[in-house]
C-alpha cells in the first residue's frame, strides 16, 4: 500500500469538506476506486470528523483549521489538521470514559449510602441535655442545628470520639465531605470506640461520592465490620 503525500492529505481533506467541484470530486472518487491507501485514509479521516461533530465541537474544529493556514505560502497544513483533529477525538473518548466513570460512581454511592439514624434520645436526659438536644435536631435531621450544639461540646472534649462521630455524620449527610472527614478520622482512629465501624464506611463513601476511586480502593474495611461485604462489593465494581 502506497505512502499517501501531503498533497493527497490536503485533496481528502477538500474532499471530505466539500471544497472540490463537481469535475474534481467526480474524478477524484474514481481515483479512490483503483487506490485502496486513498479509499482507506478518506475513511478514516471522515470517520474521525464525525466522531468530533457528533460531540458538538465542530465549531472548535473549524476554528483550529483557519488557523492552520500558513499566512505566507497561503497553503493548509493537512497533517496538523488531521494530527490535532485525532487529539480532539482522543479528548472526546477520555471525558466519555470519565463522565461514565463519574456516573457509575455515584449510582454505587446512591445504592450504598448510609444515613446514621442517631442515638436514642432518653426522657430524662438530664445530664446530657445539651448533647441529646442536638441529637433531636439530627433526627430532624437538622443537622446545622446539631452542629452549632455539638460543636460547643467539643471545646471541652476534643477527643470525645461520640461528639467527633456524630460532627463528620452530620457533615457527611450535608453531603459537606471534606468538611466530615478530619471528625471521622478522630472517630475512626479512636481505640475501642464504638464508632469505627460506621465512621470508616462514612470515610469510604465519601471518597467514592468525590470520586477519589484510588483512596476508596485503598480502604481496607475493618474485620469485624458490618460494613466489609459492601465495601467489597463496591471496590469490585470500580476495579471491575
Amino acid at each position: 500500500m502506497r505512502e499517501l503525500s501531503e498533497k493527497d492529505f490536503e485533496r481528502i481533506e477538500r474532499f471530505i469538506l466539500g471544497d472540490m467541484s463537481a469535475e474534481e470530486r467526480q474524478s477524484f472518487q474514481k481515483e479512490m476506486e483503483a487506490d485502496d491507501a486513498l479509499r482507506k485514509a478518506v475513511l478514516e479521516q471522515r470517520t474521525l470528523i464525525k466522531s468530533v461533530e457528533a460531540e458538538g465541537l465542530k465549531v472548535e474544529l473549524d476554528s483550529i483549521h483557519k488557523e492552520l493556514y500558513d499566512s505566507a505560502q497561503g497553503k493548509k497544513n493537512p497533517f496538523l489538521f488531521f494530527s490535532i483533529a485525532a487529539s480532539i477525538a482522543v479528548l472526546i473518548g477520555f471525558s466519555f470514559w470519565f463522565f461514565n466513570q463519574e456516573d457509575s460512581t455515584s449510582e454505587l454511592y446512591a445504592e450504598y449510602n448510609y444515613t446514621d439514624p442517631g442515638l436514642p434520645v432518653p426522657m430524662s436526659a438530664t445530664d446530657s441535655y445539651d448533647f441529646y438536644d442536638a441529637m433531636v435536631d439530627y433526627k430532624m435531621e437538622d443537622y446545622q442545628e446539631a452542629l452549632d450544639k455539638w460543636n460547643i461540646l467539643l471545646e471541652s472534649e476534643p477527643q470525645n470520639d461520640t461528639l467527633n462521630y456524630y460532627i463528620g455524620a452530620s457533615y457527611f449527610n450535608m453531603a459537606a465531605f471534606d468538611q466530615a472527614k478530619p471528625y471521622l478520622n478522630k472517630a475512626f482512629e479512636s481505640a475501642g470506640s464504638n464508632f469505627n465501624n460506621k465512621a470508616q464506611y462514612m470515610l469510604f463513601l465519601s471518597e467514592l461520592k468525590s470520586g477519589n476511586t484510588e483512596k476508596a480502593m485503598k480502604i481496607i474495611p475493618l474485620i469485624d465490620s458490618p460494613f466489609k461485604a459492601k465495601i467489597t462489593a463496591i471496590q469490585e465494581s470500580i476495579g471491575s
